[in-house]
């Protein structure tokens, strides 16, 4: 499932993916891939993510009602 928040989060910020992935220290390709779902984040990876664009988990992992 692509994490759309994710990437809408990361643009908003004005980060390229290479960007992000150097400031939050993974390959470009690994971060390309948490956006579209093929991996799944580790929590202290998703939080450097949310510090670097300056937002909290909630905002880039919304949990759905169908997810309760």
């Amino acid at each position: 499932m692509k994490r759309l928040n994710l990437k809408a989060e990361r643009v908003r910020s004005g980060y390229t993916v290479k960007e992000i992935s150097s400031l939050i220290g993974v390959h470009h390709e690994t971060y390309y891939k948490y956006e579209n779902g093929r991996y799944n984040i580790p929590l202290e990876r998703a939080k450097k993510i949310a510090k670097v664009l300056n937002c909290n988990l909630d905002t880039l992992f919304p949990i759905s009602e169908n997810e309760q």
